[in-house]
Protein backbone atom coordinates (compact mmCIF):
# COMPACT_ATOMS: atom_id res chain seq x y z
CA UNK A 1 0.00 0.00 0.00
CA UNK A 2 1.09 3.51 -0.60
CA UNK A 3 1.85 6.28 2.08
CA UNK A 4 -0.78 9.21 1.38
CA UNK A 5 0.43 12.35 3.45
CA UNK A 6 -2.69 13.51 6.18
CA UNK A 7 -2.87 17.10 4.48
CA UNK A 8 -4.02 14.82 0.95
CA UNK A 9 -7.14 13.30 3.60
CA UNK A 10 -7.69 17.13 5.49
CA UNK A 11 -8.19 18.45 1.92
CA UNK A 12 -11.07 16.02 1.23
CA UNK A 13 -12.47 17.59 4.48
CA UNK A 14 -12.01 20.72 4.68
CA UNK A 15 -12.89 21.91 0.95
CA UNK A 16 -16.53 20.84 1.30
CA UNK A 17 -16.76 22.63 4.81
CA UNK A 18 -15.14 26.12 2.98
CA UNK A 19 -17.56 25.61 0.12
CA UNK A 20 -20.11 25.39 2.59
CA UNK A 21 -18.97 28.41 4.33
CA UNK A 22 -18.43 30.30 1.49
CA UNK A 23 -22.09 29.39 -0.03
CA UNK A 24 -23.80 30.48 3.03
CA UNK A 25 -21.97 33.81 3.51
CA UNK A 26 -23.00 34.89 -0.32
CA UNK A 27 -26.60 33.51 0.63
CA UNK A 28 -26.52 35.54 4.13
CA UNK A 29 -25.20 39.00 1.91
CA UNK A 30 -28.03 39.06 -0.53
CA UNK A 31 -30.85 38.07 1.92
CA UNK A 32 -31.12 34.02 1.19
CA UNK A 33 -31.66 34.91 -2.77
CA UNK A 34 -30.75 32.20 -5.17
CA UNK A 35 -29.58 31.98 -8.24
CA UNK A 36 -27.61 30.58 -11.77
CA UNK A 37 -25.02 34.15 -11.13
CA UNK A 38 -24.93 33.99 -7.31
CA UNK A 39 -23.73 30.01 -7.79
CA UNK A 40 -21.31 31.17 -10.54
CA UNK A 41 -19.70 33.98 -8.26
CA UNK A 42 -19.28 30.91 -5.00
CA UNK A 43 -17.94 28.54 -7.66
CA UNK A 44 -14.99 31.44 -8.55
CA UNK A 45 -14.67 32.16 -4.75
CA UNK A 46 -14.21 28.91 -3.73
CA UNK A 47 -11.67 28.24 -6.64
CA UNK A 48 -9.75 31.71 -5.94
CA UNK A 49 -10.06 30.07 -1.81
CA UNK A 50 -8.16 27.12 -3.42
CA UNK A 51 -5.23 29.33 -5.38
CA UNK A 52 -5.08 31.52 -2.04
CA UNK A 53 -4.55 27.86 -0.09
CA UNK A 54 -2.13 26.55 -2.76
CA UNK A 55 0.07 29.92 -3.22
CA UNK A 56 0.78 30.43 0.29
CA UNK A 57 4.28 29.46 1.77
CA UNK A 58 2.76 26.25 4.08
CA UNK A 59 1.15 24.73 0.46
CA UNK A 60 2.04 21.37 -0.13
CA UNK A 61 2.01 21.27 -3.87
CA UNK A 62 -0.55 19.93 -6.03
CA UNK A 63 -1.80 16.70 -6.45
CA UNK A 64 -5.39 14.83 -8.09
CA UNK A 65 -7.13 14.68 -4.98
CA UNK A 66 -6.86 18.57 -4.90
CA UNK A 67 -8.92 18.63 -7.55
CA UNK A 68 -11.28 16.42 -6.51
CA UNK A 69 -11.51 18.35 -2.99
CA UNK A 70 -11.90 21.89 -5.03
CA UNK A 71 -14.83 19.72 -6.68
CA UNK A 72 -16.66 18.93 -4.20
CA UNK A 73 -15.93 22.49 -2.45
CA UNK A 74 -17.82 23.92 -5.54
CA UNK A 75 -20.37 21.26 -5.49
CA UNK A 76 -21.50 22.43 -1.97
CA UNK A 77 -20.85 25.79 -2.63
CA UNK A 78 -23.68 25.96 -5.95
CA UNK A 79 -26.02 23.16 -4.37
CA UNK A 80 -26.05 25.95 -1.17
CA UNK A 81 -27.32 28.89 -3.68
CA UNK A 82 -29.75 26.49 -6.30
Amino acid sequence: MRFMPYHLYLNLLLAPAVGYAIGEVTSLTVNRKRGRSLAAIAAVMTAVAYLVGLVSPWGFGFHLLDLISLALGIFVAVTRLR
